[in-house]
């Protein structure tokens, strides 16, 4: 099942210009983006490969894809291509949430996030305008993540005030900031099930300074009921966690674990020679907010037996 990750938000918020980012990226990924208007899409000539009508393949193995008014046939035609990840850009008018759910029962595809983009200039005025209002709340209710854009034009009184507001309106959905549109791929991607999984999250300088993750491995295998407890009480300020567990309950099976926001999957995985005896997680967020401390108590509680974990930061 190829992971599908929806991009949502009003119109200005910066879509487009994080899904030029993700085309342009280094990130060794083939990339399958739908989205409404290739005119929109700034694509560097240099890296465009071959341009056939609705389709753009580009030099670094990534393919965009025009929607236009057959979003069945385009998400078809993308699967066939057998990507690493597809991305949806979703309309600025549209509900990322009637997107998700025809994407996640599609055939070849399994939803992996909806990450919704946040004007924090004028968010709170759209959500207050008494034609749009309706429809920024809808986009911001389906958000497994919200990315807050252009925050360096507001005071950190402002960013303050607009996380509050935030919180108080969408329970479920953490909200972190990116700069020019730019947030690490693995954040907003799942990485598949390889050992790479559970490495540190891509990362450029600027990247560093605003996310950080902690890397959990242990030999042994852990408690399900308590893992499972632990988990739920996760802070929002976990954007993102990913890797495998095995269980002493049932051992001989691995799990890949996947959170994106309050989205939280354990599925179980064809055993692969690159899987651990136990755990191994990566957990990310913003560097400011997430307690890589109290993460890593909260994982050594969940070990079922044993001697003590590695943890690496």
């Amino acid at each position: 099942m190829i992971p599908l990750t929806i991009i949502g938000g009003y119109l200005g918020a910066g879509k487009t210009t994080l899904i030029n980012n993700l085309l342009s990226a280094p990130h060794g990924r083939r990339l399958a983006v739908l989205v409404n208007d290739f005119g929109a899409v700034n694509i560097d000539r240099d890296l465009i490969a071959h341009h056939d009508g609705d389709t753009i393949a580009l030099s670094n193995g990534c393919i965009c894809c025009s929607i236009a008014d057959a979003f069945g046939a385009a998400l078809d035609k993308v699967i066939a291509l057998k990507p690493d990840n597809i991305v949806i850009e979703a309309s600025g008018v549209a509900d990322p949430a009637k997107i998700a759910y025809y994407g996640q029962g599609w055939p070849g595809v399994r939803l992996d996030a909806v990450a919704v983009m946040v004007d924090a200039t004028s968010i709170r005025r759209r959500a207050g305008d008494k034609y749009v209002g309706e429809l920024v709340q809808r986009q911001l209710d389906a958000g497994d993540m919200l990315l807050l854009s252009k925050t360096d034009l507001i005071s950190r009184d402002e960013q303050r005030t607009l996380r509050g507001w935030l919180a108080a309106r969408t329970v479920k959905s953490p909200a972190v900031d990116i700069r020019h549109g730019s947030a690490p791929v693995d954040l907003l991607l799942e990485t598949g099930n390889r050992r790479s999984e559970a490495a540190p999250p891509d990362a450029t300088p600027d990247h560093g300074r605003f996310f950080t993750s902690v890397l959990f491995e242990d030999h042994r295998p852990l408690d399900r009921a308590v893992f499972i407890d632990e988990l739920e009480n996760w802070p929002d300020a976990v954007l993102r966690a990913k890797g495998f567990v095995r269980f002493s309950d049932d051992a001989n099976r691995a799990y890949s674990l996947q959170r994106v926001g309050a989205r939280c999957s354990l599925e179980a995985v064809p055993r692969s020679d690159d899987q651990p005896a136990g755990a191994r997680i990566v957990i990310i967020g913003p560097r400011d907010r997430l307690d890589t401390e109290a993460l890593s108590e909260s994982l050594r509680r969940s070990v079922a037996v044993g001697t003590s974990a590695l943890v690496r930061r």
